[in-house]
Parts: structure tokens; C-alpha cells; sequence
């Protein structure tokens, strides 16, 4: 068994190596994954892309409910790279934005505050985005084959 030296001292590499790996995570959702998203959004002609999550991926969001009263936050990523704090109506599936954020390499508004990801809900925003991604590849593709076959 180890002491409890050992342990702190494994619980300190562990923490610091899990605080850079994340703290990558943020800087590469910033500056490439969420203006790639953006410009996914754009292309399929889309205004905003919304995302419920049971961790809250943005410090100093409030917390809303679902139908069983778990914590949620809602959020949504505009097809111009900005982020909106949102609450979503466990009931009807509509989601209201409340405050408008941008990421820290957008400067585009310096007027916006700066949305800051949390190292907690980043993995499941990441995991969000690129499945929303997949699913829009997947529904465009059909759209598209549905409109080959109507010239045909």
C-alpha cells in the first residue's frame, strides 16, 4: 500500500499534467474547432448551433433543470464563432439565449465579454461539436442526394 506522501505526490503529477492537457483542450476549442464549427454552421446556411450539457462548460452559468431536476446548461455557438449563455425549457426543447459571449482569440467586439471554458465540461462540448458535425455531414449528404436525384 502506499503512504499518503506517495499518494499526494501521484495526485500532484496527475493534477498538473491534467490541468495542461486541458488547458490545450480550451486553447485548440478557441482557436480552431470553434471557428471551424462557425463555418460548418455557415456553409449549411445555419444561424446557431445549441448544446445541453450536465456539466457546466463556462464558468459563471447558471444552472437550469430538466424534466427529472438534474442541473443543465445550455449554450450555443452563433455561425460568426460567438457563444451565447442559454437556458432551455425542459418541456418544450426551446432554448432562449440570454448573454453573448466571444472566445478569447475573437476580436472582433472587445465590447463581448470573453467566454471562459471551464477544464471540467470541455471534453463534452468537444465530444458535442464534433457529433453535431457528423450529424449535419449526415443530413446535408442526404439532402444533397435528395436533390441529384430530382434533376435527374
Amino acid at each position: 500500500m502506499k503512504t499518503f506522501d506517495e499518494l499526494f505526490q501521484e495526485a500532484a503529477i496527475i493534477s498538473d499534467k491534467r490541468k495542461a492537457v486541458f488547458n490545450q483542450l480550451i486553447e485548440r476549442t478557441e482557436k480552431e474547432l470553434i471557428p471551424a464549427f462557425a463555418k460548418v454552421l455557415k456553409d449549411y446556411d445555419l444561424n446557431k448551433a445549441f448544446f445541453t450539457m450536465y456539466i457546466c462548460p463556462i464558468s459563471g452559468m447558471d444552472a437550469g433543470h430538466d424534466e427529472e431536476g438534474d442541473d443543465i446548461w445550455a449554450i450555443g455557438i452563433e455561425n460568426d464563432g460567438r457563444i451565447w449563455k442559454c437556458s432551455k425549457d425542459p418541456y418544450y426543447g426551446k432554448y432562449t439565449c440570454y448573454e453573448e459571449m466571444r472566445t478569447r482569440v475573437d476580436e472582433s467586439n472587445m465590447d463581448i465579454p470573453i467566454a471562459k471554458f471551464q477544464r471540467s465540461g470541455i471534453v463534452d462540448l468537444v465530444k458535442k461539436i464534433n457529433n453535431r458535425v457528423e450529424e449535419l455531414n449526415r443530413k446535408y449528404t442526404s439532402k444533397v442526394e435528395e436533390a441529384e436525384a430530382l434533376l435527374n
